[in-house]
């Protein structure tokens, strides 16, 4: 089953034997050709990987230095009700340009055992991430 939700530009396909692979884009303007370049590169990374469940989050005209954003919002809830099996950006500061936002994103992924991919870097080790992240935090009280 294919919806699409005119609201967000998110179109999902759903199969309830298929994990949903989520496909996130961010462009700090509001440039379709930007978005678009994204969209194609994430597509092709799925399917050359054989996905074909996919949910799209699009955020045009945000800013990368924190994660409060509408479709990043929607993304996390998902990953927190168990909906998304994979993230799969195109490069990892369409998350966040930001250090600690981009850790805070790691541990949560890490937590949900959600993997994330980037297309130009592969897969992140959020495990790896996440207890680094946490002893940077222990540190930094420390000093």
């Amino acid at each position: 089953m294919t919806t699409n939700n005119k609201s967000t530009n998110a179109t999902v396909c759903r199969s309830a034997s298929e994990p949903t692979l989520a496909l996130y884009c961010r462009t700090a303007t509001h440039s379709v050709h930007a978005t678009n370049s994204q969209k194609e590169y994430l597509l092709r990374f799925a399917y050359q990987t054989g996905h074909t469940n996919l949910a799209w989050y699009i955020d045009n005209g945000n800013g990368g230095l924190t994660l409060d954003r509408p479709e990043l919002n929607r993304l996390i809830a998902d990953i927190t009700d168990g909906k998304i099996s994979a993230v799969v950006v195109a490069s990892i500061d369409r998350i966040s340009r930001g250090f600690n936002a981009l850790m805070e994103w790691m541990c949560l992924l890490d937590s949900y055992g959600v993997p994330c991919y980037s297309v130009d870097s592969g897969e992140y080790d959020t495990s790896i991430v996440s207890q680094f992240y946490t002893f940077s935090q222990v540190g930094k009280r420390s000093e």
